[in-house]
């Protein structure tokens, strides 16, 4: 049981730290390409530190609540995502492309889906009718700007992270 514990929380600490390198990346992606959007408005409804049991966590990350409204015929581009999170769509339908494989998931209010942060997605709403998405998502605490980053930053992410591991790494 202990060494279950010791795991998870060596665990949510590299994830923790992962994030709050991340971090120092996220400030430059506000001067590079813009993730495209047509019909989209977000709109932050609620961020908290992350507190509790899991302590190597505690006042390191955030949660984040953003609800977007989709206008008809809205199209939200390819992306990344600092961090991971759950989607609900609230109303209407959208309607979520895997930009890698093209696969397409219809997700209509009451449904879910789930972005890893790493893997590019796209969201469009093709309806007549509006629709609004319930974003929320684990970032670092110190994150003031979008969480969305252009899929052309992705090579600096993927730097980041190995750099990040090898500092970790070394620690041990």
């Amino acid at each position: 049981m202990r060494a279950g514990i010791r795991m998870a929380t060596g665990s949510a600490a590299l994830l923790g730290a992962a994030l709050l390198a991340m971090n120092a990346f996220a400030p430059e992606a506000q001067h590079g390409d813009a993730v495209e959007m047509h019909g989209v408005k977000a709109t932050v409804k609620h961020e908290a530190s992350v507190e509790g049991f899991l302590t190597p966590l505690n006042s390191h990350l955030k949660l984040r609540a953003t609800e977007a409204d989709f206008e008809p015929g809205a199209t939200l581009g390819d992306h990344l995502h600092v961090g991971p999170g759950l989607r609900l769509v609230l109303a209407g339908e959208l309607v979520v492309v895997d930009a890698e494989s093209g696969t397409e998931q219809r997700v209509p209010a009451g449904g879910y889906f789930y972005e890893t942060g790493d893997k590019s997605f796209r969201v469009h709403n093709r309806s007549e009718e509006p629709a609004r998405l319930l974003v929320v998502e684990i970032l670092p605490v110190d994150l003031k700007e979008s969480a969305m980053t252009p899929v052309a930053r992705r090579g600096e992410l993927e730097k980041l992270g190995a750099k990040l591991e090898a500092e970790l790494c070394r620690a041990k």
